[in-house]
């Protein structure tokens, strides 16, 4: 093994030319960690980047960005639940009920219906006044408010509407009604429909000096969490054309079990390096390591995601082509809407994301696609969809949990064996040598690789 040194401009940089071995660099344990940003790094061309270099600053050890942790997470995202049908009914106080013929029935009362979104449309009563200080509202679905009965039945059947509603209340001055503006509430409930014959009746106080009360019924409050997070990192300031290990060494599950990641190498283009650029479990147990080579500049692009997406985008290898199929029919069904598209890790939770999320149509949870032109209905492929089974939800990689990843110069990699994954797809502690490095991250190793090499001694191809 040869090591040649060429140091200009009062910077010192390395070559390797031979086998897959570094010079002697004094081995150092991880002194410093960095930390995953907020969670925008879910696709490549946002990744998250980490200078190692800062490392030595905050450390005062030369060695330290040789050897160095990152924490992070794949985190739980919220994609948008089904929206039920609801509607609200706001009664007046009871007052006694009477037989035909016209004699009081003793503990018989009945409340007299003031306004019922079912039969007036929308889904706000607005303007109403305060009855001793009370609001008397019903809460239920819409095929059970149209008799006023608010008993979680329809014609005598369950109503049928699962989900989660938030009850905005607005208190209102003079004739201000504020329920149909922006605004926020004054006060709101969150109320789950969960058998299919839920129903509410509450009567909730007023504040003094409120003269009418707007009540807004909204449908589109409901989440769901999937595990779909992947997250892409870019280290810079590594020694340039040096072998690298990226090692999951810690982090547990909602589970309390060990994070089952996947680790994959990309060049600066993106592209997946699948020479020798992935590994599911070869690291302890489910963990990932990953073996690979910083580029000419001193740069590694990976990402880690849950186990099965080798795509790193989020979703489950096996069947995210039924879900793709899925959106391209939705998109070719729903004519004059927005188009509908997957974003990885995209969440309800995170205001820079959230249009991203697909909020589909209730004819979509219903199991239909609509022709909007020709008036047409198609059933979608995966039938009627009740609460919690957002399309996403069957297509996620289903992996959340805390990750720690240590980043080490190759010298320290151990021989193979100390569990390398072997024929799983992943490179275990294998470094392959630096004739396949590409050290320029474009994907290709040719003679331009070939020109950085040389450009690290002051030569050239020529």
């Amino acid at each position: 093994m040869k090591m040649l040194q060429y140091a200009a401009a009062g910077t010192a940089v390395v070559a390797l030319v031979g086998a897959a071995q570094t010079a002697a660099v004094p081995f150092v344990e991880p002194a410093f960690t960095f930390c995953e940003d907020a969670e925008y790094n879910s696709l490549c061309e946002y990744y998250q980047e980490i200078d190692a270099t800062e490392a030595i600053y905050n450390t005062g050890n030369e060695l330290a960005r040789d050897c160095f942790y990152i924490n992070g997470k794949l985190q739980k995202n919220c994609v948008w639940d089904i929206q039920p049908k609801c509607a609200l009914v706001a009664f007046d106080k009871p007052v006694q009920s009477f037989s035909a013929a016209g004699q009081a029935l003793p503990g018989h009362f009945y409340e007299p219906i003031l306004a019922n979104t079912a039969t007036s449309g929308g889904n706000g009563l607005y303007g109403l006044t305060p009855i001793d200080g009370q609001i008397r509202l019903g809460v239920t679905a819409v095929m059970d408010a149209f008799d006023g009965t608010v008993n979680g039945l329809a014609s005598n059947s369950p109503h049928g509407e699962v989900g989660e509603v938030t009850i905005k209340v607005f208190y209102n001055g003079g004739s201000m009604i504020r329920g149909l503006s922006i605004d926020e509430p004054d006060d709101y409930y969150v109320f789950r429909f969960q058998s299919g014959a839920d129903a509410l009746r509450v009567a909730f106080p007023v504040p003094s000096g409120v003269e009418s009360v707007d009540v807004v019924c909204c449908n589109d409050t409901g989440t769901v969490e999937v595990c779909y997070d992947v997250d892409f990192y870019k280290i810079r300031g590594l020694r340039p054309g040096q072998p690298y290990c990226l090692t999951v060494v810690g982090g547990l599950n909602y589970d309390c079990e060990k994070t089952d990641t996947l680790l994959g190498w990309f060049d600066k283009n993106c592209n997946l390096i699948f020479s020798n650029g992935l590994d599911d479990d070869g690291g302890l147990g489910v963990y990932s390591n990953l073996c690979i080579f910083a580029d000419g500049d001193g740069d590694i692009r990976f990402a880690i995601s849950g186990t099965g997406d080798e795509n790193f985008n989020g979703l489950a290898d096996a069947t995210e082509k039924d879900f793709f199929d899925f959106l391209d029919l939705l998109n070719t069904f729903q004519i004059g809407d927005h188009p509908y598209s997957f974003l990885p890790g995209a969440s309800t939770k995170d205001d820079e994301t959230a249009e991203f999320v697909n909020r589909y149509p209730r004819l979509v949870w219903d199991g239909i696609f609509r022709n909007q032109n020709l008036g047409i209905n198609t059933p979608t492929p995966f039938g009627p969809l009740t609460t919690g089974e957002a399309p996403e939800a069957f297509f996620q990689h289903g992996v959340c949990g805390e990750y720690v990843i240590k980043v080490r110069h190759g010298e320290h990699v151990e021989p193979e064996g100390n569990g390398g994954n072997g024929g799983n797809g992943g490179n275990g502690d294998v470094l392959t040598g630096p004739a396949r490095a590409d050290l320029n991250g474009d994907g290709v190793v040719n003679a331009q690789d070939l020109a950085v090499l040389l450009s690290f001694w002051g030569m050239s191809a020529q």
